[in-house]
């Protein structure tokens, strides 16, 4: 049996090299818009969040880093965020499923952040989007040709989720 525990701990600025390296490998599952990033590039897109995390997992004595997770559009009074996510130790490790990951990430938002909602954009073609179903996330509407992604342009799906409809 695997002993995994999901951490999340202060964004270093060394881990824009690690996210961009397994971004250009093809290794990342980006939860949301998915992309090739430099580190300038990376850099750029996060100066759109408000908050910020680099999910750690602790496996026997391995510690490796196992995603990313950025809160913008945060709204005090209605406690709502959206959320930018990539995970990339699924490729490399199979026993650490996206699903644990992802309640790691959910439990930041609303255990931690004391949020009442959150709101992601997935990639219609995006292999998360069942995965976010599994949560309680639903369907908020479609954004026709809204992502070029090299020559084509995709459709992206809102998916929101309030804390009380969240399934382990």
């Amino acid at each position: 049996m695997n002993d995994l525990k999901f951490n999340l701990r202060p964004y270093l600025e060394s881990d824009a090299s690690v996210l961009s390296n397994f971004m250009s490998l093809g290794y990342g599952a980006a939860i949301g818009e998915p992309g090739i990033y430099s580190i300038e590039t990376w850099n750029k897109f996060r100066t759109q969040f408000s908050a910020e995390k680099t999910i750690v997992i602790e496996k026997g004595l391995k510690t490796v880093e196992g995603g990313y997770v950025g809160i913008k559009n945060y709204n005090l009074p209605s406690r709502r965020a959206e959320v930018q996510m990539f995970c990339w130790s699924n490729n490399d490790d199979k026993t650490i499923s996206d699903k644990n990951t992802l309640n790691c990430i959910l439990d930041w938002c609303f255990l931690t952040l004391g949020l009442n909602k959150v709101t992601i954009s997935v990639l219609d073609n995006n292999r998360i989007l069942s995965l976010l179903e599994g949560a309680g996330f639903v369907s908020e509407g479609t954004k026709k040709n809204s992502v070029q992604v090299g020559d084509q342009m995709l459709d992206v799906t809102i998916m929101g989720l309030v804390s009380g409809a969240r399934v382990r």
